[in-house]
C-alpha cells in the first residue's frame, strides 16, 4: 500500500459520482483534502544511530517488501547511484488505472507485472527473456488491474484482477498451474513452505498447494463497508499465515492446516476524516523478532506480539505502505506523508520528516513508495519522479535519482542494484 492508495479513494469516488445524472449540479462548499497536511503534525529532530549493521550481498527479492515475512533486510547497494539499462516491459496504464505490483528478483531474472494482466521476464544485463498475458479470453486487459507477483521453489506466482491464482515457469513463462476464483486479487500473494496464500476482494483467505494449485484451506474474513483499489499483502513466518483483510482485521493461521491462532482488529483512527470510514489495512504486516508491524490509514500504526495476537504498542498516525523494520527501528510513511521513525519496542517517535517538502512549489498529494532499507539508509519511491534519499540516523532527506514517468511501487534491490518500474511501464536499473 502507498500513500496514494488516497488515489484509490477517488476510484471509489468516481465510482459514487458515475451512478449521478452528467446534469447534477455541484454542490456548493468548500473541498478539503482527504490527506491531512503535514503541517498539522509537529516535526520531531531527534537523532539515533540507525543499528543497521553492515549490508549484506543479496542475490533475491522475491516479495513485495524482499521476503516472504515482509523484510527486505539491508542489502548492500552504492550511495551513488547510475542508471544501467531501462526497458519498456509493460504496458502504459489507461486513464484511472496503475500499476500496483511491485518488482521481484530471483534466479537473475527481474519479474514485473503490469496494469493490463502482462508478466514479463528481464535480464540482468537488460534483456527482455520473454512475457505472457493472463487476460483471460472475452475479457478487457484492463479490468485485471491489481494483484502481484511472489517468488519460492523455482515458481512464479501471480495475482490478477480476473480471480486467477497462476503458476508460471521463471524459464519461459510457461503456465504450471491455473486457479479461477469467483472474486478478483487486489493484492500480492505469498508464497513460502510449499503453500501460496491468497486473499480475495471480497476477504477470502485461500491456501493452495504451490506445487498443483489444489486449495489446502481456505477462510472467509470480514469484510469492510468500504474499500481501495489495491489492498495489502498476507505474508508468511516460520509457517504461519498473517491474512490482513477490509475490515481492519488480522487473522493468524497455521499455513499448513489452515488453523486459526488468534486475530487482531486495527479498528481505531481519526474522527472526523472523509476516509474515516475506510479501515482496511494499507500497511501491509511485517514480521521482525516474532512482533507484527501494521496499520491502517485512518491512523492506527500497531505491534503486535506473534505469540498470542496481544497489543504491544499503539501509534495514532496513519501507514500508507509497508513499514520497514531493522536495528530496534521502524520507519513508515504515514497518512500525512510524514515518514516517522519510531523505537520498535515502545513505539516512541524518534524523528519525523515530511516528506512534501522536497516537492516542486505548488505540488502536493504526491504518491509515496516505502521506505526500503539499502545501503546504510532508506529509499522512498515517488509518483512524480524523484526517489529520495533519506538518513536513517536524522531523516535529512536528499534526492537519489529520478524516475521519468515517475515509480509505480517500491523499488527491488539485489545483487547491489536497485530496479523499480515506472508508471509507464519501463524497468530502471540503477547501480
Amino acid at each position: 500500500m502507498t500513500v496514494a492508495r488516497i488515489a484509490a479513494i477517488a476510484l471509489i469516488a468516481t465510482a459514487v459520482l458515475t451512478a449521478c445524472s452528467d446534469e447534477e449540479e455541484r454542490l456548493p462548499g468548500e473541498r478539503e483534502p482527504i490527506r491531512i497536511s503535514a503541517a498539522q503534525t509537529a516535526a520531531v529532530n531527534g537523532a539515533a544511530p540507525s543499528g543497521f549493521g553492515p549490508s549484506t550481498q543479496n542475490t533475491q527479492w522475491t516479495h513485495s517488501g524482499g521476503a516472504a515475512d515482509g523484510m527486505g533486510g539491508h542489502p548492500a547497494l552504492d550511495a551513488v547511484l547510475t542508471q544501467v539499462w531501462a526497458v519498456q516491459v509493460g504496458s502504459r496504464p489507461v486513464e484511472d488505472l496503475s500499476i500496483t505490483a511491485e518488482p521481484i528478483v530471483a534466479g537473475g531474472r527481474v519479474f514485473t507485472l503490469d496494469a493490463n494482466g502482462t508478466v514479463a521476464a528481464t535480464a540482468e544485463t537488460g534483456g527482455l527473456l520473454w512475457s505472457i498475458s493472463l487476460v483471460p479470453e472475452g475479457e478487457e486487459a484492463e479490468a485485471g488491474f491489481g494483484g502481484g507477483l511472489a517468488y519460492s521453489d523455482n515458481r512464479v506466482f501471480v495475482t490478477t484482477g480476473f480471480g486467477q491464482v497462476t503458476a508460471l515457469d521463471p524459464a519461459n513463462g510457461g503456465i504450471l498451474w491455473q486457479e479461477q476464483f469467483d472474486s478478483p486479487f487486489r493484492a500480492a500473494p505469498v508464497a513460502d513452505r510449499n503453500r501460496v496464500v491468497v486473499v480475495t476482494r471480497t476477504d477470502l483467505a485461500v491456501a493452495l498447494d504451490a506445487g498443483t494449485g489444489r486449495t489446502v484451506w481456505q477462510f472467509q474474513g470480514s469484510k469492510g463497508a468500504e474499500g481501495i483499489a489495491s489492498s495489502a499483502a498476507p505474508v508468511l513466518s516460520d509457517g504461519i499465515a498473517l491474512v490482513p483483510f477490509s475490515a481492519g482485521e488480522v487473522l493468524a493461521i497455521v499455513a499448513r492446516n489452515g488453523r486459526r491462532l488468534w486475530s487482531f482488529a486495527v479498528s481505531d483512527g481519526r474522527r472526523g476524516l472523509a476516509r474515516g470510514s475506510i479501515g482496511e489495512i494499507t500497511g501491509a504486516p511485517v514480521v521482525q523478532d516474532a512482533r507484527v508491524y501494521l496499520g491502517n490509514q485512518t491512523g492506527s500504526i500497531v505491534a503486535i506480539e506473534g505469540a498470542g495476537g496481544r497489543e504491544s504498542w499503539r501509534q495514532a498516525d496513519g501507514a500508507m505502505d509497508r513499514a520497514a523494520v531493522l536495528g530496534g527501528s521502524v520507519y513508515v510513511i504515514t497518512d500525512r506523508a510524514v515518514l516517522l521513525r519510531m523505537d520498535a519496542q515502545t513505539g516512541r517517535i524518534i524523528w519525523s520528516r515530511p516528506l512534501d517538502e522536497l516537492l516542486p512549489d505548488g505540488e502536493t498529494r504526491v504518491v509515496y513508495h516505502g521506505p526500503v532499507i539499502a545501503g546504510g539508509r532508506l529509499l522512498v519511491a515517488t509518483e512524480h519522479g524523484p526517489v529520495l534519499s533519506v538518513s536513517a540516523e536524522d531523516g535529512t532527506l536528499s534526492t537519489a535519482l529520478t524516475i521519468p514517468d515517475g515509480a509505480a511501487s517500491s523499488p527491488a534491490i539485489a545483487n547491489g542494484r536497485l530496479y523499480i518500474l515506472s508508471n509507464a511501464g519501463v524497468l530502471h536499473a540503477f547501480e
